[in-house]
Parts: structure tokens; C-alpha cells; sequence
């Protein structure tokens, strides 16, 4: 008998049905890929410490956008936090509201339950408006690089009025490399947040991109590919990195010279947006 094809995430991420089709498709596996548990950059065990830095500011809010089939939401909830996760996928959201089960042996390993959380899970297209200053977090994981830039203009918006002044979003984000990395972060700034070292770190991709070396960002850092003709030529390897790594002592440079006026410009009621940027 012929291996049923699984379904891939759609490449068109405005693609509602797509979305219902690859979750279902990831439900219907006999075992759950490990994967599953993930909860983005900021992993499983950070978040009980997580959770105690925003209850001692008096922060309890989260949003959860796009949460797919993630604990994150539920987990956050588990801490004490009042977590909602939202997705524009009925099968999503159906899984987050009746298989809270699933997610319990991780949970304990984590640590026990604060009482004073709660969680909710709503069906939403968040290029929709949602709770106008409701949050004091917004969590984004993966759930914002791939829409076209009109798009992800419109989603920030959205994301950014649902945060209360002062506060800020995570965008987590994997194999966002080049020039996307600036539309990404316009896109947020377009959109009402303030992203810290916006221009400082644009004159950065920019200048190495000057270089016509190619490179990506590995751990905050550019890399050259040991691939074509890198693959062998150390000397060449070498050579091009030495550049590339002068450009970015000098952005450090600049980096540690504008910290304190970075925090002036962008004062106690900005909504902040932090990138984060994975590779994998």
C-alpha cells in the first residue's frame, strides 16, 4: 500500500485552508514529532524564569499569535501568566482547546502550577484586529516572516496596537537572511513598533553586503558558507572572513557608542519589537 503523502506547510501563507490541511496532516501522524514541544528560541525551560520577570513588573498578559500546535501558550499559563493563543486554523485552535493532556508531562517537569493563570484559545486571522491594548507581551514565533511585506506591515499594526504602551513583542524568527532582514524589520517599524538599532544594524547587513562576500548570520554573526569556492580555499576562507569580521568590529564599536541614546530615542511608553533570528 502506497505511503500517503504528508502535507507541507503552503507556501502561501495566507493560504487558511493550507493551514488546516498541514495541521491535520500533523495530527493524524501516529507519533508526535518531538519538534512539537518546541516553544521557539526561547526554550521550554526559560520560560518559569520568564514568567517570574513579567509577574514581578505586574505583567500577566500574553498573546500567542499564530500558535499552531505549540505548548507555548498553555505553558505560559501553567506559570501564572493569562495566556491566549490565537491561530487562523479551526483545527489548530480545536487542539489547543481539548488536548491541554498532551502537553502535562512536560509541564511537570517544568515545575508546578501558579493558580492565578489562565488560557484561552480564539480563531483569528491576524491581519484582523484583536484586543486594542490588551497585552503586556506578545510572543510571535515563525509566525510573521513569510507574508508578503503589505502584510506583515498590516500584522504588525495589529500586533503592535494590541500591546499596552511600554511593553514589547518577540518575533522569532528561522532562516531570515539578507535583504528580507530589512523588510522584516521596516515592516514592524511601519507598523507601530519601535525596533531598537534599527538603522545601526541596517548599515551593518549593508556594508557587508558592499563586500560581495557571501555570507549569512550565524548566532548574530556573518559567516562564509564553506561551499563552492570556499569549499577548499582555506587562504580565500580566511581572507574574506578577516573583512568581513573588520565590518563587524566596527559595528560593535558603534553599537557600544549609541546604547544610551538608543534608550533615549526609545523612551518609557514605545512598543518594542525584538527580533529574533535563528538559523537551523
Amino acid at each position: 500500500m502506497a505511503k500517503k503523502r504528508e502535507v507541507r506547510m503552503p507556501e502561501n501563507w495566507n493560504d487558511h485552508a493550507g493551514w488546516n490541511a498541514y495541521y491535520e496532516s500533523k495530527l493524524k501522524r501516529p507519533k508526535r514529532d518531538p519538534w512539537d514541544l518546541e516553544t521557539g528560541t526561547i526554550g521550554a525551560e526559560q520560560l518559569p524564569q520568564l514568567a517570574e520577570d513579567l509577574k514581578s513588573r505586574g505583567w500577566r498578559a500574553v498573546w500567542v499569535p499564530g500558535c499552531g500546535l505549540s505548548p507555548l501558550a498553555r505553558l505560559l499559563a501553567h506559570f501564572g501568566l493569562q495566556a491566549v493563543a490565537t491561530d487562523v486554523s479551526p483545527v489548530a485552535i480545536q487542539f489547543q482547546r481539548s488536548k491541554a493532556g498532551e502537553f502535562a508531562d512536560l509541564m511537570g517537569r517544568l515545575g508546578p502550577a501558579d493558580p492565578a493563570g489562565s488560557f484561552a484559545a480564539e480563531l483569528h486571522d491576524f491581519r484582523t484586529e484583536f484586543r486594542p491594548e490588551a497585552f503586556d507581551l506578545i510572543i510571535n514565533v515563525k509566525a510573521f516572516q513569510a507574508f508578503p511585506v503589505e502584510d506583515m506591515v498590516r500584522i504588525a499594526g495589529v500586533q503592535a496596537e494590541a500591546l499596552l504602551k511600554g511593553r514589547y513583542a518577540y518575533f522569532d524568527t528561522m532562516n531570515v537572511q539578507g535583504e528580507r532582514r530589512d523588510q522584516l524589520e521596516q515592516a514592524l517599524q511601519d507598523g507601530g513598533f519601535v525596533v531598537p538599532l534599527l538603522a545601526l544594524n541596517r548599515w551593518h547587513r549593508q556594508e557587508l553586503h558592499k563586500t560581495n562576500i557571501p555570507h549569512m548570520f550565524v548566532l548574530g554573526q556573518p559567516m562564509i558558507p564553506r561551499t563552492g569556492e570556499y569549499a577548499s580555499d582555506d587562504l580565500k576562507w580566511d581572507h574574506d572572513m578577516a573583512r568581513l569580521r573588520e565590518i563587524s568590529t566596527e559595528y560593535r564599536s558603534c553599537l557600544q557608542a549609541q546604547q544610551e541614546a538608543e534608550q533615549e530615542r526609545i523612551g518609557p511608553d514605545a512598543k518594542v519589537a525584538h527580533v529574533i533570528y535563528s538559523t537551523g
